[in-house]
């Protein structure tokens, strides 16, 4: 195979996107609410700017939320973690894969081998259990991707 992406489950919740919206509605009627209580013209256009300043801002951390992934390629791995360029780390690198503490989770950490171990955040779980079944996707994904070798070129 060329590429793997493994993505992190989405859960089916309407209520974080309910959520979202009214966050932003309220980032949208500051300004108005301010203009209301009959502040001068010069604050409003602040307080507007400022709203739209923090629409953008959320919306953009929430696009590259939704972009988290791990990408499994035969020279590198990539991940896709809040970053607009991923973290790349070369496939020849790599010794191990086990399970790492992040925080309040756990996720799958791949040995280098300078002795670092870098953590897949995209990929955590809240129990080690639940971490040791991406350690296993990440591990197949691993297999099934050959990796790029310069030696037969």
């Amino acid at each position: 195979m060329e590429q793997i992406t493994l993505r992190p489950p989405r859960s089916k919740s309407y209520l974080l996107l309910v959520f979202a919206v009214l966050i932003d509605l309220l980032y949208l009627a500051f300004p108005f609410w301010i203009a209301a209580i009959h502040m001068g013209v010069l604050i409003t256009v602040i307080f507007a700017l400022a709203s739209a300043a923090m629409i953008v801002g959320t919306t953009f951390l929430g696009w590259l939320g939704l972009n988290m992934r791990v990408e499994v390629e035969p020279d590198a791995v990539r991940i896709y973690y809040f970053r607009l360029m991923p973290v790349i780390i070369a496939r020849g690198t790599i010794t191990d894969v086990k399970t790492v503490k992040v925080g309040n989770s756990y996720a799958p950490g791949l040995h280098v081998d300078d002795g670092r171990t870098l953590n897949m955040r995209p990929l955590a779980k809240p129990t080690p259990a639940q971490a040791a079944a991406e350690v296993v996707r990440l591990r197949q994904a691993l297999q099934d991707v050959t990796p790029f070798d310069l030696s037969t070129q």
